[in-house]
């Protein structure tokens, strides 16, 4: 009869307990839930952010590049002229001392001005402006020079361009062999070569 007492008695004191055993495990889980979205958020502020320091970090290296870049293209713009100068003094020394102009010298006393222009330009005005605009209308409007070998993994990305190849430059166009040396060799060989 005890025992039977304590076995009745035993749900009402052990249903406190597992009320509070689903309501915590109903707690947890709403913790979880609401734990799991602020790891997730957390964790994708940190994708952000380090895909903004990678950005950053390449914008860096591509400003540096470029400065380099630069820099070189003015010391060879400097060596460029300098050797022009040299050039100049040459031929007013030779002139002056046979009367008559070394015609050598005029060959790269007319190219080399020509080449430190461009460098120039280049150097010190708007030439890698307008060079970079080009870059963006072919980028999107001539996509099609892009289009790599059917056999890279990534040639599916340009099937659009693939398909509408005509009215382009690349429309009918064939393999290099095509042109050379495939028709001498064949020219070369004669109708005789297939016996």
């Amino acid at each position: 009869d005890r025992h039977l007492h304590l076995a009745q008695a035993e749900p009402s004191r052990a249903e406190p307990s597992l009320r509070g055993a689903s309501q915590g495990a109903s707690q947890t889980a709403a913790g979880s839930a609401s734990m799991g979205s602020m790891v997730s958020s957390r964790m994708e502020a940190g994708v952000h952010t380090m895909r903004d320091q990678v950005i950053g970090f390449q914008a860096q290296q591509r400003e540096v590049q470029m400065a380099i870049g630069m820099a070189q293209t003015r010391d060879l713009l400097q060596y460029i002229f300098g050797v022009w100068t040299g050039f100049a003094a040459i031929g007013v020394l030779a002139t002056a001392k046979h009367r008559k102009f070394p015609a050598p010298l005029a060959i790269p006393l007319l190219v080399l001005p020509i080449v430190g222009g461009y460098q120039y330009d280049f150097a010190y005005h708007n030439k890698l402006r307008r060079v970079t605009q080009e870059a963006e209308h072919i980028l999107e409007h001539e996509r099609f020079r892009f289009i790599p070998p059917k056999q890279a993994p990534f040639s599916g990305l340009y099937e659009e361009e693939a398909k509408n190849l005509t009215g382009t430059p690349f429309h009918g166009a064939g393999r290099v062999g095509s042109y050379w040396p495939e028709p001498i060799r064949a020219w070369l060989e004669g109708p005789n070569s297939s016996q």
